[in-house]
């Protein structure tokens, strides 16, 4: 099976890229005395960033099941059926 380090290159792209986000100076940019809801646009953008973070590392945390694996070799995350010892 050949391994592409996809999931690792993508998390490390997704971590630079919001560690640019909440970086001080860019953060500086949304710091307005605009309300959109009665909310400041900085709280939002931050808020927003972050569940987008929180979504997206869940997505790329999530297991792939190979199609082409046999049914044995594939995790049904089912526990075994209990032993009977008598």
């Amino acid at each position: 099976m050949i391994r592409t380090h996809r999931k690792k290159e993508s998390s490390i792209v997704l971590l630079c890229f919001f560690l640019l986000i909440f970086f001080p100076p860019i953060l500086g940019i949304y710091n307005r005395e605009f309300l959109i809801g009665g909310m400041p646009v900085a709280y939002l953008t931050l808020y927003g960033a972050w569940l987008a973070l929180i979504v997206l590392i869940a997505i790329g945390a999530r297991r792939q099941i190979d199609p082409t694996a046999p049914v044995s070799n594939r995790d049904t995350s089912s526990p075994p059926p209990p032993s009977v010892d008598s």
